[in-house]
C-alpha cells in the first residue's frame, strides 16, 4: 500500500483494513488457552465435558502441588507436567521430560503458555520450593509437539534455561497472563520477597520487562497465588505489620496487561498466624474466594470478598463465610471451565473436591459444596494440595482508551473468541461504525456517552457485552453554568466542584488547588483547570443573595372552601405538583373530586439552590342527608334506604340509629340528619305500604262432566285479566284446564291459578266418587307427606294405579276399600318431583283417573 494511500485514509481506516488481514489469525491463537482437561496430583484428574465435570484417575502424574495440563483448541490433551517431569498424551514422561530443574512441593510451581506464533511449542516454567535451599530459581523449558512422532518432547538447548533468581527469599510461584491489545503475546510473574518480577514473552522471545515493589514485608515466603482471567486484578500473599502487630494475608493489586504495571493495592489482613492462604477470582473478577485456616482451633473456612468497590475497608467488611470444616484444610482454588471454582482439600487425611458455584453471584449467592467428588485414597501416604496452575481465563471483557474527542478511542478486549462484533452506536458513523476487529480503533463523531456493544462468538457460545463510553469534549470555555455565584445568606458557602470534568491539574488564583473548592467570602476569583484533553481559564464573581423559604402546612378545609398557599420570598422559579408555576395557587375539590386526602408539593429555586417541602390536604365533605322520594309499595315488600358514608360525619335516623342503612317494612315517615363542622343537613322519606292481595281463589279440583263451576277471584278495587281473556272478579268454566287470573291492585299485584279437571268416570251410576288430592309433599315435615286416594262408598274394593309422566307403572294397590296410600317412594328411593297420574277403578268399567303433583 502507497504511503499517500495511508495518509488519505486516516489513522482509524488503516488500522482497521490491517488488522481485518490477520484477524482470523490472531483469534485462532488465542484460543490455545483453552483447558477442557485437568491433571493433578496422585494421578488423578478432572475432564470437562459437554455432559459437566467428571472425575477420572487415569494419569501418571506425581506431584505434591504444582501441576498443569494443556489441551489443543478442540480440548484434546496434549501433554501435563509437574515441577519436575513432563508427561506425554499416553501418559509416558517424555523422553527428555525428567529432571526438570522445579520441586514439587512448589505451591504454584510450574506453568506454561504458548510460544507465540510458533502453535506447535509451549513454555513450561518451573520453580524452586522452600525445600530448595539454597537454590531457588524460576527456570524454563520449551515442549514442542512436532518431536516425538507428534506426542512431544523437549527442545534441545532449551531445558532448564535460567529466567530467574529468588535468591535470598523464598519463591514458590510463578503465574502469568494474556498481553491485553496486542496478539499473541504473555506476561510472566515471579516473587522475590516482597517484589513482582514481570517478564514479556512475544515472538521475540523472553525479557524482563520490570518490577514492582509492594508494601508486604520480605520475609518468609511471601509468594504469588493469582491472576484474574482478563489480566486486571491480582493477588499475593504475605506480611504486613499494623500498630505493632504482624498480620498475615493477602495484598490486592490492579495489573494493567496493555502497559504490564502494577497499581492500586490493597492489604487485606486475615490472621496474626502463619498459614498460606490459596485464592481464585470469579469469571465476572468481582468477587474473590479464598481459604483461612485457624491453626489453633484446627478449622478451615470457604470465604469471598466483594470487590465491586476497589476500598480496603469495603472489601475486608465484605468477607462472606461459605463454609466451614473442621480439622480439614482447603488447598488449591482454581476457576473450571465450567464457571465452577475447584478446590482440593483434604478430608481425615484422605484427598477430595470441594466447589464454588455460581461464583458471579448472578441472581443469587455463591453455593459451597464441600465434598463434589468422590474422596480418593492418598497413595502417598500425605495429601497434595494442588490444582492445575494453567493460564486463567475469565468473562469476555473489553475496556475503551483514549477518550478524548478527536482522537482514535481504543477497544482492548479480554478473554477467548472465535470471531467478535462490535457496534460503536454513533448514529453518525455509518459502515463504520461496525467492526470485527480483535482490538478495534474508532473516532467518535461527537463528545457523548456512547453504549458500546461487543458481540463475542467462542465454542458455540454467543456473549454480549455492553458497557458506556464517554467520549470527553475539550473543556467548555465557560465552565459555570452561570457566570456569578451566590453565598445564600451569611453563614453559607458556594462550592465548586470539577470532579465531574476529570481535571488532572486545578490552579485558583488565591493557591487553593482542590477539585472540590469551599468559598465562603464575596469576591473575584480566577482558576485554571487541565484534563487530559484541554486547559481552560476562567473568573467568576461571588455575590450575597437569600435562600427560598416555604412553609407549607398540613391543613382540613371544607368542601366548599378554597385555600391559597405558596412560596414565602419571590422571586423564585416555581413547580407545584398541579403544573402550575405561579408563585402561589388556589386548592379547592376541583384537584380531589372524591375528596380523597390530597398531597400537595412545591419547589422553588432561585440562583441560592432548591427548596421544596408538601403538604396534606384533608377534604370534609358537606353534609348529605339525601333520601329517595316518597313511594307506596305491598305490604310483603320490606327494603333498605341508605345514607352516605363519609368520615367525620355523623349522622341520625328517626329511630335514634346511624347505621348506614334503615330497614322499611311498614308505613311511616323516615328522616334522616346528617351533621359535621362543615354544617348540618336533613331529608324525610315517606313510605305507605298496602295490605297483600289474597284471593279465595279455591283449590285444585276434579267435577263430572256437564256440570259447571264458578271460579272468583274478587279484592276490593282490583282489576282483573284472565287467561281466558275475560277481564271480570269471576268466571264460569266447564272444561277441563288450568285457569290463570292476575290481580292487580296498584301498587300490588297477585297472580293464582287453579286447575279444573272434568270427568265422566268421576261419577258413576252408584253415586261412588274417589277423591283424589291434586298435590303432596313427601317431605317428612308431617304435612300432605302421603297421598291418600278414598271411596265415597266404604265398602267397595277398588284397584289403585299410578304411572309416571313416560307412562311407567310407579305404584299400584289392589282390592282395598278403606283406601290406598302412597309414600313418594318407587322400589325404596324418594320419586323425583313432578306430575304423576292416578287411575282408581272398582269395577271394569267404572274408572276415574286424575293428575297429582308431587313437590318436596
Amino acid at each position: 500500500m502507497h504511503l499517500r494511500l495511508l495518509e488519505s485514509l486516516g489513522r482509524q481506516k488503516v488500522l482497521n483494513l490491517l488488522g481485518l488481514l490477520f484477524f482470523a489469525c490472531l483469534l485462532n491463537t488465542q484460543a490455545q488457552q483453552v483447558y477442557d482437561r485437568w491433571c493433578f496430583n496422585h494421578n488423578l484428574g478432572i475432564d470437562f465435558t459437554s455432559n459437566g465435570a467428571v472425575f477420572n484417575a487415569n494419569n501418571s502424574i506425581e506431584s505434591f502441588e504444582g501441576c498443569i495440563s494443556v489441551c489443543d483448541v478442540n480440548g484434546k490433551l496434549l501433554f501435563y507436567a509437574s515441577p519436575t517431569t513432563v508427561w506425554d498424551s499416553m501418559h509416558n514422561v517424555m523422553p527428555n521430560g525428567d529432571s526438570l530443574h522445579g520441586h514439587i512441593s512448589a505451591k504454584l510451581g510450574v506453568f506454561s503458555v504458548p510460544v507465540p506464533e510458533s502453535p506447535q511449542r509451549h513454555y513450561v516454567f518451573t520453580s524452586d520450593a522452600a525445600e530448595s535451599w539454597p537454590s531457588w530459581e524460576t527456570r524454563y523449558s520449551i515442549v514442542n509437539m512436532a518431536l516425538n512422532s507428534g506426542l512431544g518432547d523437549l527442545e534441545p538447548g532449551s531445558k532448564n534455561t535460567l529466567l530467574f533468581d529468588h535468591n535470598p527469599h523464598i519463591a514458590e510461584s510463578v503465574i502469568g497472563c494474556s498481553m491485553a491489545g496486542q496478539t499473541d503475546g504473555y506476561w510472566i510473574f515471579c516473587c522475590k520477597g516482597n517484589e513482582i518480577h514481570i517478564f514479556k514473552i512475544t515472538a521475540n522471545g523472553i525479557s524482563s520487562h520490570s518490577s514492582y515493589q509492594t508494601d508486604l514485608m520480605p520475609i518468609g515466603a511471601s509468594s504469588l497465588v493469582g491472576v484474574s482471567g482478563s489480566g486486571r486484578r491480582f493477588i499475593m500473599n504475605g506480611f504486613m505489620q499494623i500498630d505493632s502487630v504482624l498480620w498475615r494475608g493477602f495484598t490486592l493489586l490492579k495489573f494493567d496487561p496493555v502497559l504490564g504495571a502494577f497499581n492500586d493495592e490493597l492489604f487485606i489482613p486475615l490472621s496474626t498466624n502463619i498459614v498460606n492462604t490459596y485464592a481464585e477470582f470469579s469469571p465476572n473478577e468481582k468477587f474473590l474466594y479464598f481459604n483461612h485456616f485457624e491453626s489453633v482451633q484446627n478449622i478451615s473456612y470457604a470465604l469471598s470478598l466483594n470487590l465491586n468497590i476497589w476500598d480496603e475497608e469495603i472489601i475486608l467488611n465484605s468477607i462472606d463465610t461459605l463454609g466451614v470444616l473442621d480439622s480439614n484444610r482447603l488447598f488449591q482454588f482454581k476457576l473450571g471451565v465450567n464457571d465452577t471454582i475447584y478446590i482440593n482439600r483434604d478430608l481425615d487425611s484422605n484427598m477430595s473436591i470441594a466447589t464454588i458455584g455460581n461464583p458471579d453471584q448472578v441472581n443469587g449467592p455463591a453455593v459451597f459444596d464441600p465434598i463434589s467428588f468422590p474422596v480418593q485414597l492418598n497413595i502417598f501416604g500425605q495429601h497434595g494440595p494442588g490444582l492445575p496452575n494453567n493460564l486463567q481465563y475469565g468473562k469476555p471483557d473489553f475496556e475503551a482508551r483514549y477518550t478524548c474527542l478527536g482522537d482514535s478511542t481504543w477497544f482492548v478486549f479480554f478473554g477467548l473468541a472465535d470471531s467478535l462484533k462490535w457496534n460503536f452506536n454513533d448514529p453518525n458513523a455509518g459502515m463504520l461504525n461496525f467492526s470485527m476487529l480483535e482490538n478495534p480503533y474508532f473516532l467518535f463523531s461527537y463528545p457523548d456517552t456512547f453504549s458500546v456493544e461487543l458481540i463475542v462468538y467462542y465454542k458455540n457460545n454467543i456473549d454480549t457485552i455492553n458497557h458506556e463510553v464517554i467520549i470527553k469534549d475539550t473543556l467548555p470555555d465557560h465552565i459555570f453554568v452561570l457566570e456569578d455565584a451566590f453565598l445564600c445568606g451569611n453563614a453559607d458557602s458556594v462550592v465548586f466542584d470539577f470532579s465531574a470534568l476529570n481535571p488532572t491539574e486545578v490552579l485558583w488564583s488565591d493557591s487553593v488547588n482542590t477539585l472540590t473548592r469551599i468559598i465562603k467570602d464575596t469576591g473575584n476569583y480566577a482558576v485554571l483547570i487541565a484534563n487530559e484533553c484541554d486547559t481552560i481559564r476562567d473568573t467568576l464573581e461571588v455575590i450575597y443573595q437569600l435562600r427560598p423559604n416555604l412553609s407549607l402546612k398540613d391543613t382540613t378545609i371544607c368542601a366548599d372552601f378554597q385555600l391559597v398557599s405558596g412560596v414565602n420570598n419571590p422571586p423564585t422559579n416555581n413547580i407545584w405538583s398541579t403544573g402550575d408555576t405561579t408563585a402561589s395557587i388556589t386548592i379547592d375539590t376541583s384537584l380531589s373530586p372524591d375528596l380523597s386526602p390530597l398531597d400537595i408539593w412545591l419547589t422553588a429555586t432561585n440562583v441560592c439552590g432548591t427548596v421544596s417541602d408538601t403538604m396534606t390536604i384533608d377534604f370534609l365533605p358537606i353534609p348529605n342527608a339525601s333520601l329517595p322520594a316518597d313511594s307506596s309499595h305491598c305490604l310483603d315488600q320490606s327494603f333498605f334506604i341508605f345514607h352516605e358514608n363519609f368520615d367525620n360525619v355523623n349522622y341520625l335516623w328517626s329511630d335514634s340509629t346511624s347505621e348506614g342503612r334503615f330497614r322499611i317494612d311498614s308505613t311511616q315517615s323516615v328522616w334522616l340528619i346528617a351533621e359535621n363542622i362543615c354544617g348540618v343537613d336533613r331529608d324525610t322519606f315517606n313510605v305507605e305500604f298496602y295490605p297483600e292481595i289474597k284471593p279465595e281463589h279455591g283449590e285444585d279440583t276434579v267435577i263430572c262432566n256437564g256440570e259447571i263451576l264458578v271460579l272468583d277471584a274478587t279484592w276490593p278495587g282490583a282489576n282483573y285479566a284472565w287467561n281466558t281473556g275475560s277481564t271480570g272478579n269471576s268466571i264460569t268454566v266447564s272444561e277441563t284446564d288450568n285457569y290463570i287470573v292476575t290481580i292487580s291492585s296498584p301498587p300490588c299485584q297477585k297472580v293464582v291459578s287453579r286447575t279444573v279437571s272434568f270427568t265422566e268416570e268421576a261419577c258413576n251410576e252408584s253415586g261412588c266418587k274417589f277423591s283424589i288430592p291434586n298435590v303432596f309433599s313427601p317431605n317428612a315435615d308431617g304435612i300432605n307427606d302421603a297421598l291418600r286416594i278414598t271411596n265415597t262408598c266404604e265398602h267397595l274394593n277398588f284397584t289403585v294405579f299410578i304411572y309416571n309422566r313416560w307412562g311407567q307403572l310407579v305404584f299400584r294397590q289392589q282390592n282395598s276399600s278403606s283406601g290406598a296410600s302412597w309414600d313418594g317412594t318407587i322400589n325404596g328411593e324418594a320419586a323425583t318431583e313432578g306430575t304423576y297420574f292416578v287411575v282408581a277403578m272398582h269395577s271394569e268399567e267404572k274408572t276415574q283417573r286424575a293428575a297429582v303433583s308431587l313437590m318436596r
